[in-house]
């Protein structure tokens, strides 16, 4: 397994591109645990803030970026560029994994010392820049194509996607991908310990975001409560003053006025939401792959989600919840109260999402398959076409 010049001795190691800590420690400690477990360093390049002692604390380096997610000016970016470009030139990793759209544009804009190592650039959503209308939005869009078709044809390079849909926006792409999340953990018996005390308790958890849905589920909450008065709806997480789309404190306060509404705030763990929650619910406008709903199938909860990119990736329809048109909070109070009067339909469509969760989305089945793409990208580091056999391989190896 080659090591960068100079370091022959050392451990291969994996770089991590993230805009912020926080992304990283929420959906990517899974592969990165999973990776120190068979010898690699794992360095994370990012903008470092509160949750920089919880990625120390896993062993893994953290090589701090100097401009968080929502500063967006040139000056922002050339430091960025010039950081990371520093970053690499020093480090020498044997692979590096560049998570969501920021960090794919940084490592495109490096330049050609961006594309000297073996590549793993994964698309987690396409977010607000693909749901944006006008030229100018797709003026980037283009941009961003052709930013990651540039970096694809690096000597060792893979594109990863959460969903099919999104790979459909960069049909030009070959060497590419859809990977189904990243892993999630849940412990053994933490599923089915609903609170017997005549509340149907609908939970949604992620950022408070406008594009989340929210609106649409507080009213789609209140005229299912016109039905039927045990639904109670409880809001979990907190702003994000990075996303001008964000609802504020002040404004999800004023949320938890509204009878049977209650703003959470931050969730402890997963296990405080879901293990007590009766449905979960995401009315998002679109997704990569919705953690929140994965998380969900492993408590055996059923679902009611837009039918959007990503939701519909986890939801079945009619199997472990209901998918419903986007902007239409009238059809989700209408299975809201289907599921609130029906037990056994709550509960069998639980089981089918606890059985898919297992099969699709635990850290057990997902996990080794992204230890198969590491470890053939480094192990074809100098091959001119290795990414090829990546795609449809299933198959768990070990890395050096």
């Amino acid at each position: 397994m080659g090591a960068g010049v100079g370091r022959a001795e050392a451990r291969p190691r994996i770089l991590y591109v993230v805009p912020e800590d926080s992304t990283f420690t929420t959906h990517f400690l899974e592969p990165a645990r999973a990776v120190r477990a068979v010898g690699l360093e794992v360095l994370v390049a990012t903008f470092a803030g509160r949750c920089r002692g919880a990625i120390e604390r896993e062993g893994f380096r953290v090589l701090e970026m100097p401009t968080e997610r929502a500063s967006l000016s040139a000056f922002s970016l050339l430091r960025s560029i010039l950081r990371l470009r520093r970053i690499l030139s020093e480090e020498q990793p044997d692979l590096v994994h560049a998570l969501t759209i920021r960090s794919i544009v940084l490592l495109g804009l490096s330049g050609l010392i961006g594309r000297k190592y073996p590549l793993l650039v994964s698309f987690t959503g396409l977010g607000r820049l693909w749901d944006r209308a006008g030229w100018a939005a797709g003026i980037v869009r283009q941009f961003v194509r052709l930013l990651t078709g540039w970096l694809a044809q690096a000597p060792v390079a893979l594109v990863s996607f959460e969903n099919a849909d999104d790979r459909l926006e960069f049909p030009h792409l070959s060497n590419s991908v859809v990977i189904g999340g990243w892993g999630i953990e849940i412990e053994p018996g933490q599923s089915g310990k609903r609170a017997d005390d005549g509340a149907v308790r609908v939970a949604f958890l992620g950022r408070m975001l406008k594009s989340k849905g929210l609106e649409d589920t507080v009213e789609a909450v209140r005229l299912a409560r016109a039905q039927e008065r045990q639904i109670e709806l409880e809001l979990w997480g907190t702003p994000d003053q990075a996303n001008p789309t964000s609802y504020t404190s002040g404004e999800l306060a004023q949320l938890s006025l509204i009878d049977g509404v209650k703003w959470m705030g931050a969730a402890p763990d997963i296990a405080t939401v879901w293990a007590h929650a009766d449905i979960a619910i995401l009315l998002s406008e679109s997704e990569g792959m919705p953690r929140a709903l994965m998380e969900a199938a492993g408590y055996g909860l059923p679902m009611i989600a837009t039918d959007v990119p990503g939701c519909r990736s986890v939801v079945r329809d009619g199997i472990d919840g209901f998918l419903i048109p986007h902007n239409n909070p009238a059809a989700a109070a209408e299975v809201i109260v289907r599921l609130a009067q029906d037990p056994a339909t709550r509960k069998r469509m639980g089981q089918m999402a606890r059985e898919r969760f297992e099969k699709q989305f635990s850290r057990d089945v997902v996990v080794p398959r992204i230890l198969e793409i590491y470890s053939r990208l480094i192990t074809h580091r100098g091959d001119a076409s290795p990414t090829k056999t990546l795609c449809n391989h299933g198959s768990q190896s070990v890395l050096p």
